[in-house]
């Protein structure tokens, strides 16, 4: 950021007043994060700094970590200023229209408290972060509540993983990696649920 004989602009950094992301690295030779991204963090108000241990192109290098940082980033203003709305158009896309209408209809004053709660931080907070796709956590939730034995949810969500294009092949992983790293017993329920939903898709 600065070099010897050459002119600097530090003292504007506190002047500026938007929102920044810094990413840098202690292996950037180029700009190495002490001296560069270091003060950019900490003398820009709004910033925001993602450390990476990569060096000069930690887009090519860690793309996941550097996309997702990205995304949460420009997207952050989008979700927080309603989560649940966000919440609310993301647990449509994953479960559809009829379940998610069928639960709110459904809804008392009892319970309608706890489908917000659930919609607000489930879904507007967690299912909606760009780190992960859909997919991918689809089946960790298959995988988790097979593990804990949560059946219903793991129906629940089988059922509309399936009815949105998750392939059985998937599934069968996804079920073997519960078989060996949370027991037989569990994994035999959930292929035996896996297979209910799957013969009830086909004759429907």
């Amino acid at each position: 950021m600065q070099r010897s004989g050459t002119a600097t602009n530090r003292a504007q950094l506190a002047r500026i007043s938007v929102p920044a992301l810094v990413i840098g690295s202690d292996d950037d030779p180029s700009t190495p994060w002490k001296d560069n991204g270091e003060i950019l963090a900490r003398d820009i108000p709004l910033a925001r700094a993602l450390h990476l241990q990569t060096a000069h192109l930690s887009n090519l290098e860690q793309p996941r970590a550097f996309t997702g940082a990205l995304l949460e980033f420009l997207l952050a203003g989008d979700r927080s200023a309603d989560p649940l709305k966000a919440g609310m158009s993301v647990r449509r896309q994953v479960l559809g229209e009829e379940h998610v209408e069928r639960s709110w209809a459904n809804a008392t004053h009892l319970t309608r408290p706890f489908q917000e709660l659930v919609t607000r931080y489930a879904w507007g907070s967690i299912w909606s972060r760009p780190g992960l796709d859909h997919r991918t956590r689809r089946l960790l939730v298959l995988s988790i509540t097979a593990a804990l034995g949560q059946w219903e949810e793991f129906r629940l969500h089988l059922r509309a993983a399936l009815a949105h294009g998750m392939e059985q092949t998937d599934v069968q992983e996804a079920l073997l990696q519960v078989a060996v790293y949370a027991g037989v017993p569990a994994a035999n329920t959930a292929f035996q649920i896996a297979k209910e939903e799957v013969e009830q898709q086909v004759k429907s």
